[in-house]
């Protein structure tokens, strides 16, 4: 039976089928929405892109998310992600901008004189 015969003959299960497959590409486009606007991507146009992709292609929010691996695995974008960024641990003590630690010869504030 083709969709044409099924809407004629059965105009109600045909309204239903219809309404069904509606309510189901609304909710993997809601879905797929929800995850692009996550804060933590907003200003990555990689990820960005694999969302926009993903909604236009009919993909889930599996394959899209096997797509944002792929994606963060090939453009570094994962190591940028994960980087807690420049670590403040005091003042600067040798000509090359190193930081003495605690415990480092020559104590905190002295100069290191072992080499």
């Amino acid at each position: 039976m083709t969709s044409k015969e099924l809407k004629m003959k059965n105009p109600q299960i045909y309204a239903d089928v219809i309404a069904e497959g509606v309510a189901q590409e609304r909710a993997r486009v809601a879905a797929l929405v929800a995850k692009k606007r996550d804060p933590r991507f907003a200003n990555i146009d990689a990820i960005q892109t694999v969302f926009d992709d993903a909604i236009e292609r009919g993909d889930t929010v599996d394959q899209a998310s096997a797509r944002l691996l792929e994606v963060l695995s090939s453009n570094g974008v994962q190591a940028a992600m994960e980087s807690p960024g420049a670590i403040e641990t005091g003042s600067v003590d040798t000509a090359t901008g190193e930081v003495q630690r605690s415990g480092a010869a020559g104590g905190i504030g002295e100069p290191i004189t072992e080499v």
